[in-house]
C-alpha cells in the first residue's frame, strides 16, 4: 500500500488533520494496546488488525467493530461474520448483528482484533463500526453508526494484518467503500455476489477500486489514484459525500439522523444512506448537500451543491484518437486508437498500456473481444486486416482475405463467431471463433452509405445503422446473404451513430440528431409503396442526450449513452419498449464524465458496474458505481449480471 508520507503515521495523520481542518483532534491516533495483548493466545499467527474509528476528525469510543467477508449466495447476500469468540471480543445477543462476534473501541476510537478471526482465502473481508459515543459526548449512543471499510480478498496466509497494518475508519472510508461495492450491496450486512467465476473476478476488482480511491491506512483521498499517477480522484465530491454522513454519525443519538435517513429512502443506518446516494446519484441532491452545514469535518469539500453524486475519475494519455471500448472476462477495458494504430488495454486500477498491432500502418477503427476464447480482434481499416492479440497484448495471428475491404465495425455472436463490417465493399465478413473464413456467409447488397456500427441478436439476425443522413436501418435475416433496408416512417434527418441489441432482441439506435431510437423488429414494421418502414416502439430525446456517439447496455438492461458535445453520459432504464430516464433532476443535463473534453465517445460498463466513457482529449473516464455489474465480454443472450 502507498503511503503519501514518510513521518510515523499516528503522529502525522493527527498533524495533518488538525492543520488541514482546524477542528477538535485527539493526540492519541495509534492503537492503545495496553488494554490487552497484541492477539488471543493460540490465534496469534492470523495477525494483530488495530486501527481507529473517526467520526469526522473525532474518535468514536465503545463502537463495536465486526469483521465480515462478502457473501456468495447472490448480489447483496448476507455477508458471514468472521469474528471468534475469544477473550478480548464479545458476542451481540440482541439487534441487527445478533449471534455475531465483536470487538470495542476504547476511549480514543481505537481497537485492537487481535487474532479472533479467520478467513477463506479468496473471499473479499471488509470491517464494520457499528454505533459508539461520537466526539467524546460521555455516555451518548448513536445508533445510526454504521461505519464501514473494505481489507481486500483475505489471503492464503488468512493474515489480513499483512496487507493493511493500520485501519482508519470513518466516513469517508464509508463513502469509498459504498460506491466502488455499489453493484454488490445494499447495506453494511448485505454485500455479497453470485458464486461463479465471473462474479467473484468481478467483486474482487469492485474491492481494489475502493482502496484505489482511499488511503485506508490515512482515512483521506488521494489526488490520484494509487494505481495511476496519470489520474484525478473527485476529492470534494467524495469529502462532500463525507461530510454529510458526518452530520449524522457526529449527533448524540440516532435521532440526529433523521434528515440524512428522509433523503435516503427511509434508510434506519448510515451504510443504507451511503448505498442508496450510490445508487441513486441524481435523488434529493439539494437537500442532502445542506446537511453539510457550515463547519463540516472535512476540508476541499465542495463550494455548491453539485448536479448528481457520481464519482468520476478520470485517467489521462490513454488514447489520441479513441474509435471503442469493450471489456474483457477479467474486467479489462480494450479501447481502439485509430490514432495511434493501436489496441489499448486499462486493467480495473486505470493502468493502461497500448499494443501495437503487429506494427500496422493503418488505423484500428475497431476492437471486440471473442467470447470463445478472450482473445482481442482489432480492425485494421487502411491495410484491411484483423489482429488477434491475446488478453495479454501478444499477436496471436492475421486475418487478411479478400473479403475484408476498409473494415471498421466488428460484432461476435454468442458462438464466437464473428461479423466484420466492410466500409468500402459495404458487405458483412464472417469468420469462425478461430478466424477461418466462412465462404458461404458474405452478405452483401447493404444500402447503407459509409456504415459504422453492427450488432447481431440471439437469433442471428444482423443490424446496421445507417450512416447516410436517415434514421434507417439495415437487417440481414438469419440465414439469408442480403440485407433489406427499413426507413423510419417519422422521416428522422440524422445518422445513426451507434447501435446495441437487448435482452429481449430489440435493436436500439443512437441518432445525431440527439435521439435514440427503436430499431425494426418483427412487429413494427410496415410495407408502404413497396419500401419497408419501422415504427419506432420508443424514442426518446431527454437524459441530457446531445449528439450521442455510442451506447451500451448494463447488467440490468439499463442504455447507456455516450454524448459527443458536452462530454456527458445519459442513462436509461429499460422496461420493455420504454426509456426513462436516470437522470431523475433535469432533462437537460446527463452524468458528467469528469473530462475536459468537449466530447466523450464511447460508452462501455465493466463487471464491477462501473461506467467508462472514452473521451476526444485522449481521456478515459470511470464513473465509479454508476451502472450495475455486467457479464463480459457481451454476446447476444448474456447481457445480464454475470
Amino acid at each position: 500500500m502507498h503511503r503519501w508520507y514518510t513521518l510515523p503515521l499516528p503522529f502525522l495523520f493527527c498533524a495533518y488533520i488538525c492543520l488541514s481542518f482546524l477542528t477538535g483532534c485527539s493526540t492519541n491516533f495509534a492503537p492503545d494496546l495496553t488494554t490487552g495483548p497484541t492477539a488471543d493466545p493460540g490465534q496469534s499467527s492470523l495477525g494483530v488488525i488495530q486501527g481507529a474509528v473517526h467520526g469526522g476528525q473525532s474518535p468514536i469510543s465503545s463502537a463495536e467493530i465486526f469483521l465480515f467477508a462478502a457473501g456468495t449466495t447472490g448480489y447483496a447476500s448476507a455477508a458471514t461474520s468472521l469474528l471468534k469468540a475469544g477473550t478480548y471480543t464479545t458476542k451481540a445477543t440482541t439487534g441487527t448483528f445478533k449471534g455475531d462476534y465483536y470487538a470495542t473501541t476504547n476511549a480514543y476510537g481505537d481497537f485492537n482484533l487481535g487474532g479472533d478471526y479467520s478467513c477463506t482465502p479468496g473471499t473479499q473481508v471488509y470491517l464494520v463500526a457499528y454505533e459508539g459515543n461520537p466526539m467524546g459526548r460521555g455516555t451518548y449512543n448513536n445508533t445510526g453508526i454504521m461505519q464501514m471499510v473494505g481489507l481486500g480478498e483475505c489471503p492464503s496466509s488468512q493474515i489480513i494484518a499483512s496487507q493493511f497494518p493500520y485501519i482508519m475508519v470513518n466516513e469517508v472510508s464509508t463513502v469509498a467503500f459504498a460506491y466502488a461495492m455499489s453493484g454488490f450491496g445494499a447495506s453494511a450486512t448485505n454485500i455479497g455476489s453470485p458464486n461463479d467465476p465471473l462474479a467473484r473476478a468481478a467483486i474482487a476488482n469492485a474491492m481494489n477500486t475502493a482502496n484505489n480511491i482511499f488511503s485506508v491506512s490515512e482515512g483521506l483521498v488521494p489526488p490520484r489514484t494509487y494505481a495511476n499517477p496519470n489520474s484525478t480522484v473527485p476529492q470534494s465530491t467524495m469529502y462532500s459525500l463525507a461530510n454529510i454522513l458526518a452530520d449524522c454519525v457526529n449527533s448524540n443519538s440516532v435521532s440526529g439522523c433523521a434528515n440524512l435517513f428522509k433523503y435516503t429512502h427511509n434508510a434506519t443506518d448510515e451504510s443504507q444512506a451511503i448505498f442508496y446516494i450510490a445508487q441513486n446519484p441524481t435523488a434529493n441532491v439539494t437537500n442532502l448537500f445542506k446537511l453539510q452545514g457550515t463547519t463540516p469535518p472535512f476540508g476541499s469539500a465542495l463550494t455548491a451543491a453539485p448536479t448528481d453524486w457520481t464519482l468520476p475519475v478520470v485517467y489521462t494519455g490513454v488514447t489520441t484518437t479513441p474509435g471503442n471500448i469493450v471489456f474483457d472476462s477479467s474486467g479489462n477495458a480494450w479501447i481502439s486508437d485509430r490514432g495511434a494504430n493501436a489496441a489499448v488495454r486499462v486493467t480495473p486500477l486505470g493502468v493502461f498500456t497500448p499494443f501495437n498491432a503487429n506494427g500496422a500502418a493503418g488505423s484500428i477503427y475497431s476492437v471486440a473481444v471473442n467470447p470463445a476464447d478472450n482473445d482481442i480482434w482489432a480492425i485494421d481499416y487502411t491495410n484491411s486486416a484483423i489482429y488477434r492479440l491475446t488478453p495479454s497484448g501478444g499477436l496471436d495471428s492475421t486475418i487478411s482475405t479478400g473479403g475484408l475491404n476498409q473494415p471498421d465495425a466488428i460484432t461476435f455472436d454468442q458462438n464466437g463467431n464473428a461479423y466484420v463490417l466492410n466500409t468500402g465493399a459495404q458487405t458483412v465478413s464472417k469468420y469462425s471463433s478461430s478466424g477461418i473464413p466462412q465462404a458461404t456467409a458474405t452478405y452483401t447488397g447493404l444500402d447503407t452509405p459509409a456504415p459504422a456500427a453492427i450488432a447481431v441478436d440471439s437469433n442471428g439476425n444482423i443490424y446496421i445503422p445507417t450512416n447516410g443522413g436517415c434514421g434507417c436501418m439495415e437487417l440481414i435475416p438469419s440465414g439469408s446473404t442480403t440485407g433489406e433496408a427499413y426507413n423510419d416512417l417519422f422521416g428522422e434527418t440524422s445518422n445513426s451513430t451507434s447501435i446495441v441489441i437487448d435482452a429481449s432482441n430489440h435493436p436500439w439506435t443512437a441518432q445525431s440528431n440527439s435521439s435514440i431510437l427503436e430499431g425494426p423488429t418483427s412487429n413494427n414494421y410496415d410495407d408502404i409503396f413497396g419500401y419497408r418502414y419501422f415504427i419506432p416502439s420508443a424514442e426518446t430525446t431527454s437524459g441530457g442526450l446531445s449528439g450521442p456517439t455510442a451506447l451500451a447496455l448494463d447488467g440490468t438492461g439499463n442504455l447507456w449513452a455516450s454524448n459527443l458535445i458536452n462530454a456527458t453520459l445519459s442513462g436509461f432504464s429499460l422496461i420493455g419498449t420504454q426509456l426513462t430516464s436516470l437522470f431523475t433532476g433535469s432533462t437537460t443535463s446527463g452524468f458528467s464524465t469528469g473530462s475536459s473534453s468537449t466530447g466523450a465517445n464511447g460508452v462501455a460498463v465493466d463487471p464491477s458496474g462501473n461506467v467508462w466513457s472514452i473521451n476526444n482529449d485522449g481521456s478515459v473516464s470511470e464513473v465509479i458505481g454508476l451502472g450495475a455489474p455486467t457479464y463480459a465480454p457481451l454476446t447476444p443472450g448474456k447481457i445480464a449480471q454475470p
